[in-house]
């Protein structure tokens, strides 16, 4: 009968070593992740700004070219999300900032696709390619742009709130 208990014991103690190494590797993701994203909200937001003073000065606008990478390691946010390691709540929160994350993907990548098809083609030309030099107002071809930076801006802020959250939660479970 002791027997029993000590393994049982012994398997509750080795769970929770388990869960306890999980949570510190989402943890340094995490950490990981907001070193690597944190300044993208200002440099999405002074692209913005550049692009709409531009705008206002019908002047050629400078258009950076740079595609975010996203490197985190989806592995251990899977493990914990299939072992059930968290509790509910927790789990939720991870699968949410999954979801952002793979909207912030798509997010990205179809900007710069539309980067290389749309606006690249026009760099070398005057500023009428981008302004109606009547109406003095953004070419429908490009109205686009400035959206989508404002997108971008505020799903990478989203992304950087959800991440402090969850290091809390993590933290506090």
């Amino acid at each position: 009968m002791i027997a029993f208990y000590l393994s049982n014991y012994q398997q509750d103690k080795e769970i929770k070593r388990v869960k306890e190494s999980i949570r510190n590797q989402c943890i340094k993701e995490i950490d990981k992740f907001q070193f690597e994203m944190g300044a993208a909200p200002s440099l999405y937001d002074s692209i913005y700004h550049t692009f709409i003073n531009a705008e206002k000065n019908l002047e050629q606008p400078e258009i950076p070219f740079r595609n975010i990478s996203f490197n985190y390691n989806e592995g251990i946010w899977n493990l914990a999300i299939d072992k059930n390691v968290f509790d509910p709540e927790l789990t939720i929160s991870i699968g949410e900032l999954l979801s952002t994350i793979q909207i912030l993907k798509k997010y990205s990548e179809r900007h710069h696709e539309f980067n290389k098809l749309i606006l690249l083609p026009d760099l070398d030309k005057e500023p009428s390619a981008f302004y109606d030099p009547v109406t003095k107002r953004l070419r429908k071809k490009h109205q686009w742009y400035s959206k989508n930076i404002n997108t971008l801006k505020f799903t990478f802020e989203k992304l950087i709130y959800q991440c402090a959250d969850l290091k809390e939660k993590l933290k506090q479970s």
